[in-house]
């Protein structure tokens, strides 16, 4: 008999294009059976086979491998039936839900209180004050019509930043909140000569959005060019292609076409050369919920600048990067001339250390799993369906 604990997960969707909530899902999936001795199964309702991180390359292949949820039909291999889901769900210790503002999550919470299930929320950032400010009407009707009563039969929101942490807090003043982070693979630390390229080597590894401002490190590029700092900027990743077109246009505009690289999607080995070979990270955001290119960088000892809107840098020492306060390209170019400035045999060193101490798997999944037990004591001291004493009528 499987006296293991099971966990439930359920995304939208685990597509490339959904960029780290779609990576954390899986990942953590993976990570749940593989160090933590968990029964984890994840399910997710919408996107395609070939676009999931999986199939792409972006993020292993758990042991049981995701299902996509099937509303109706028979399942296949690789689906699942609304009913067998509900079977899982009924028998969960724990339901782990991405997202917040989703038409079946209300759904999904008044299925859980029937069957007597604990589930958390994971919003990955969906209510930070900034996103907030977003879609205001839509997101007012939600919480009007229905996000009340997932709060109300939720445990816990689950964030990864102090910054998530404070504006859920104020905006959900009566809700649990629980600290977390997102964990990585770490790679063994990576062996060279200590010494920056010549040209000095850049590397943006994120979604193609605007958020993200790699406008800035295009600028960047100019400028450090103008200080006769000789510099090759390489941009992975996929995404809003006509921001991505915008990008080319302004790399040609600032004479700087032939110092950039649009690499595209990298994964497996190309995405490893990509980190192993380059100097300097860099990810100036306006808003970055976690940052898992970021908490990448760092795992393979690569030195950061970064804007303090990342969350996943709030703890970053000092010796590892350089965090700008100010998202413009003269920030930027003065953070990444000061992260030259400093002794990068140590920053190396600050940042690979920093991985492993905040973002590795196996401490990371060690929180998750003291969460799951603390939810499946309660579910066998308190009976899934309470019937009402009629012993006296």
């Amino acid at each position: 008999m499987d006296n293991r604990p099971l966990v439930i997960q359920v995304a939208q969707r685990i597509s490339v294009s959904d960029g780290g909530p779609a990576k954390n899902a899986v990942d953590l999936d993976n990570a749940l059976q593989t160090y933590g001795n968990v029964d984890s199964r994840l399910f997710w309702l919408s996107g395609t086979d070939e676009e999931t991180v999986i199939a792409r390359g972006v993020s292993p292949l758990a042991p049981q491998r995701p299902l996509r949820l099937r509303l109706a039909g028979k399942s296949k291999s690789t689906r699942c039936s609304l009913i067998q889901f509900l079977r899982h769900a009924k028998q969960a210790d724990l339901v782990i839900a991405h997202g917040y503002f989703l038409w079946w999550l209300p759904i999904l919470s008044a299925l859980l209180s029937l069957f007597g299930t604990s589930f958390v929320i994971v919003p990955h950032g969906s209510l930070t004050a900034r996103q907030q400010g977003i879609s205001k009407r839509k997101k007012a009707l939600f919480e009007f019509l229905m996000g009340w009563y997932v709060r109300t039969k939720s445990e816990a929101f689950i964030v990864y930043s102090e910054s998530e942490l404070n504006d859920l807090g104020q905006k959900f003043p009566d809700s649990r909140i629980v600290l977390s982070t997102i964990g990585i693979d770490i790679p063994i630390q990576r062996m060279n000569d200590n010494v920056v390229h010549s040209p000095v080597r850049l590397l943006s590894m994120s979604r193609i959005a605007p958020k993200k401002r790699i406008d800035l490190a295009i600028a960047a590029v100019k400028q450090l060019s103008d200080m006769d700092i000789g510099v090759q900027l390489l941009v992975a990743g996929s995404g809003d292609t006509k921001l991505l077109q915008t990008l080319k246009k302004m790399a040609h505009s600032l004479g700087v076409a032939d110092k950039i690289v649009f690499a595209g999607e990298l994964a497996g080995a190309e995405k490893r050369s990509a980190f192993l070979e380059s100097d300097f990270f860099l990810l100036p955001s306006e808003d970055e919920n976690f940052g898992i290119g970021f908490a990448e960088a760092m795992a393979y000892g690569l030195p950061s600048v970064v804007s303090i809107y990342v969350g996943s840098a709030e703890s970053m020492p000092e010796e590892a990067g350089v965090k700008i306060e100010k998202l413009t390209p003269e920030d930027l170019t003065f953070g990444i001339v000061e992260a030259l400035n400093k002794d990068y045999s140590i920053a190396q060193l600050a940042a690979h250390s920093h991985a492993l101490q905040y973002f590795s798997w196996e401490s990371v999944v060690l929180g998750w799993v003291e969460l799951i037990k603390q939810q499946r004591k309660a579910s066998a001291e308190t009976p899934k369906f309470i019937r009402p004493d009629r012993s006296n009528s």
